[in-house]
């Protein structure tokens, strides 16, 4: 859908609310999916759909649903059962106004429509990643995605937003014929120049190869380089506490025992710092929140100092402050060093590439627990000696981020399990908590 096409659909549907304030919320998307499984290629799959999320207030009180179908009689059926459904909901203390008009940049998300993507390079890139497992004698299961997408919001006080975007999406699990060797990794990227699916596999294929017959180790105390996207896994968590929202709930690490948060304080080492920018190159996200505020370039932490949380529009109410929503990327500045250089500086410590899940253990430090995964070596006199059995780390990224020894160069992923953009290095990081092995392949 056009901007045009979009603002059009966006403003009949308001324009039928006969409710004091309407907030709608449109989500479409053209995609083509690709998979495999046990290195063999399958039929692709061709998903297409847009749904609308509709709020709507009337006095003091809310209520939302979701619309699938467009025609004046659905949205007049939509809007009938949310005024059916507002006498079931309380009242709400306070009326915060849905955002106004303002003026919001596309971030550069978007290069090319999936119909456009010609069935030809999706088999290329995808038979590319297979044959690299298959010369390797190793199997492999996955997908390789491409889609574009739409995301706007509109208000009845004037608001619209639209941000298009594309990705392409390539998930791969490799694993030896036993089942004992295995290893896996995500990409995300918006332009078809920059996907490599030859290297991203090869990548892949090597760890697997070298998680050989893996040795017990003592779990304990142990200095650790974690690479980019076992950070990623860690830093989502820790990300999320940046919130006043979660300070106020005493779920966060920056509050302190008086109720204030720690902005101003040191609370990482001196080389570490945090920000976002929805419209930086490499790792461009949405510049807009789904409530409709915009989401601008902040610091969330400067030289181990942590200079901003994030404030919702109830939190800002009644106070001269602007809206700073969670960012929609993350990027940690680096070193100049290599992993390689990290691991050569390294006397006896793991290299740990990414983990099976991470649990919050205690929301108030960011405490976490989890098994590592795809990939975890013991590191002796600067070089790989062996593959090691997984572990289960206890750990907080808030003293990860206080006893950091060095960084690599960034490099540009996502955590586990969703689409989130960072740029981050490897970190080297002393005497990490692990209390025993995990079992896990």
């Amino acid at each position: 859908m056009t901007r045009t096409d979009t603002e059009q659909l966006l403003s009949r549907i308001i324009n039928r609310s006969k409710a004091e304030e309407t907030f709608a919320v449109l989500r479409g998307t053209n995609a083509t999916t690709l998979r495999f499984a046990d290195s063999l290629l399958l039929p692709p799959l061709q998903l297409s759909d847009r749904i609308v999320q509709i709020s709507i207030r009337r006095g003091k009180k809310y209520a939302s649903t979701t619309l699938t179908a467009f025609d004046d009689a659905s949205v007049d059926r939509c809007f009938s059962r949310l005024e059916d459904m507002l006498p079931q909901f309380t009242e709400t203390d306070t009326i915060i106004p849905f955002p106004e008009t303002r003026l919001v940049l596309e971030a550069p998300l978007f290069h090319q429509r999936n119909e456009d993507i010609a069935p030809e390079w999706r088999n290329a890139a995808a038979e590319k990643m297979l044959d690299t497992f298959r010369t390797a004698a190793l199997s492999v299961s996955g997908s390789l995605v491409t889609s574009d997408s739409v995301l706007a919001v509109a208000t009845s006080n004037g608001l619209f937003l639209h941000q298009p975007s594309s990705l392409i999406h390539g998930d791969v699990r490799a694993y030896s014929g036993d089942g004992l060797q295995t290893s896996s990794a995500r990409v995300y990227r918006h332009r078809l120049d920059t996907f490599d699916a030859a290297a991203f596999a090869t990548h892949v294929r090597d760890r697997c190869l070298l998680w050989k017959h893996p040795a017990d180790i003592k779990a304990e105390r142990i200095t650790t380089i974690f690479s980019p996207h076992a950070l990623a896994d860690l830093l989502m968590p820790l990300l999320q506490q940046f919130s006043m929202r979660a300070v106020q709930d005493d779920k966060s690490f920056l509050r302190r025992l008086d109720g204030s948060t720690f902005v101003g304080s040191r609370m990482f080492a001196k080389g570490v710092h945090l920000r976002s920018d929805p419209f930086d190159q490499e790792v461009p996200s949405l510049p807009f929140t789904m409530e409709g505020n915009e989401v601008k370039a902040v610091t969330w932490v400067r030289d181990g100092v942590i200079e901003n949380v994030a404030e919702g529009r109830y939190d800002t109410a009644g106070s001269v402050r602007d809206v700073r929503p969670l960012p929609t990327n993350l990027i940690m500045e680096g070193g100049d060093a290599q992993i390689g250089d990290l691991i050569k500086k390294t006397k006896r410590g793991l290299l740990v590439h990414g983990f099976a899940s991470l649990g919050m253990v205690d929301p108030r430090n960011c405490l976490l627990s989890g098994s590592t995964r795809d990939g975890v070596f013991l590191i002796e006199n600067g070089k790989i000696s062996k593959a090691v059995k997984n572990l289960v780390l206890r750990e907080t990224p808030v003293y990860l981020l206080k006893e950091v020894l060095d960084m690599s160069v960034p490099e540009v992923v996502s955590p586990s399990g969703s689409y989130f953009p960072m740029r981050l290095p490897s970190l080297l990081v002393k005497d990490v908590m692990y209390t025993q092995a995990s079992g896990v392949i």
